[in-house]
């Protein structure tokens, strides 16, 4: 049965629907023509959900590939999900999820561009680092990594050889996510040369790099020094962890600084000191001296949070002041603008879940409002900043709304009379199996 309507039309009214999975699922029902126009739409994004039965899921979905060949030509984006974020590990629930069914899965899909990998084990061959087969389709542009492991205990890790494996897999990335994945060298102490680095990093040509609540962001961010990726990344969005961190991400923003043509930068810091983690006060060390030399850079983005606040011993927190916190710091970093910058975006997370939650809330108004940040904010206006960004982010609480008012209120009145911009985002649809 076919319809009158244009195909030009229907074309258009499905692209409509392109978030609206059910109106989809029942436009694929009208007839042929509207099927394959909504199977587009539909099978979009693929999620597969492994659990301990992990092969039912699958075969559900290599049986509807083999059931409707063209399906396979209408994914561009999927993911593949376990079920292995709540130890203990018991193996008789860990997903069966490996390297080897990850490659024949992907194997048939040939239009397939993004993929994200969450809680799964990923099995590397047992070769020598250097003869790894590189077997994935080569039009992938984007890896999502979340906690990835090689070996499973009490901490689960990624192996070396599991980390080599998966970047020599697919490299023909462009973009890089990966958050909470352990590597070996946190578990077993095992020592990671620089030598070994460039076999880790060599065939990547990487444009973005996000690295979130990941040990060991050194040996990425020291590894991307030995790569095209120098030359080639335009964003970059990281969470540095140790100082060791801090230093050698400062190190690879020289380098970009050289080399590169680094446009959008995300630092994620803690605003508290701290004497092993990366806080403001040390990034006024090992990053904040890097800025002014990218003059390629249009997006600066500054997330400051009290990550390490609650090992904080509670008398010293009570002791806090906007003098004596990290927070002192951020007026450095208006100082310190490349030229070139278009937008600068702070992100206040403001602390939640601690006794004296109020108290060190008032830390963080006192500081907004007060006037050494007023004269960092002069800064900005003669810096030229067509755009600067506000999100005040507060886990919802009883106690939490009013002070989440109260700290807006002092940055909005910091920095009166700029320009103020939220952004928004937008969600694609997705198909599960689970």
């Amino acid at each position: 049965m076919a319809t009158s309507i244009p195909q030009e039309l229907v074309d258009t009214i499905i692209d409509f629907l392109h978030n609206d999975k059910l109106s989809l699922y029942n436009s694929s029902l009208v007839c042929k023509s509207w099927r394959t126009s909504a199977q587009l739409h539909l099978f979009h994004h693929v999620t597969i959900i492994v659990n301990s039965d992990s092969s039912s899921s699958l075969r559900q979905f290599q049986e509807a590939l083999e059931t409707n060949l063209t399906i396979g030509t209408f994914v561009r984006s999927i993911t593949l999900r376990g079920l292995m974020s709540t130890p203990p590990w018991r193996p008789d629930l860990l997903p069966l999820v490996n390297a080897p069914i990850v490659r024949i899965l992907l194997s048939r899909l040939h239009s397939v561009q993004r993929i994200s990998l969450e809680s799964i084990i990923w099995e590397a061959p047992l070769v020598q680092l250097d003869t790894l087969p590189v077997t994935l389709p080569g039009q992938i542009v984007a890896l999502s990594l979340r906690e990835i492991c090689s070996h499973v205990g009490p901490r689960p890790f990624l192996s070396t050889a599991g980390a080599v494996d998966i970047l020599q897999s697919f490299s023909s990335i462009s973009s890089l996510d990966i958050s909470t994945t352990v590597l070996q060298s946190d578990v077993v102490g095992e020592a990671i040369e620089l030598a070994s680095l460039p076999v880790l990093f060599r065939s990547l040509s990487l444009r973005n790099l996000s690295i979130h609540n990941t040990s060991h962001v050194n040996i990425f961010t020291t590894g991307l020094a030995y790569t095209n990726s120098t030359r080639t990344l335009q964003s970059i969005n990281i969470q540095p962890r140790l100082l060791s961190d801090g230093y050698c991400f400062g190190s690879l923003l020289s380098k970009l600084a050289t080399d590169g043509a680094l446009r959008e930068l995300g630092v994620h810091l803690d605003a508290d000191s701290h004497p092993l983690f990366l806080t403001l006060g040390a990034a006024e060390r090992t990053i904040i001296p890097r800025l002014p030399a990218l003059s390629s850079l249009k997006i600066l983005t500054i997330r400051v949070s009290t990550t390490y606040y609650s090992i904080i011993p509670f008398e010293a927190r009570l002791a806090i002041t906007p003098r004596t916190s990290g927070l002192a710091v951020l007026p450095q970093f208006f100082h310190s603008l490349p030229p070139s910058l278009d937008t600068l975006e702070l992100v206040v997370v403001v602390p939640d879940q601690c006794s004296d939650t109020v108290v060190r809330g008032q830390v963080y108004a006192e500081f907004l409002q007060g006037e050494e940040f007023g004269r960092g904010v002069q800064e900005l206006r003669k810096a030229g900043l067509k755009k600067i960004e506000l999100e005040v982010v507060r886990p919802e609480s009883e106690t939490g709304h009013d002070l989440r008012l109260t700290v807006e209120d002092g940055m909005v009145a910091a920095l009166q009379g700029l320009p103020l911009l939220r952004r928004r985002g937008a969600s694609s649809p997705s198909t599960s199996w689970s």
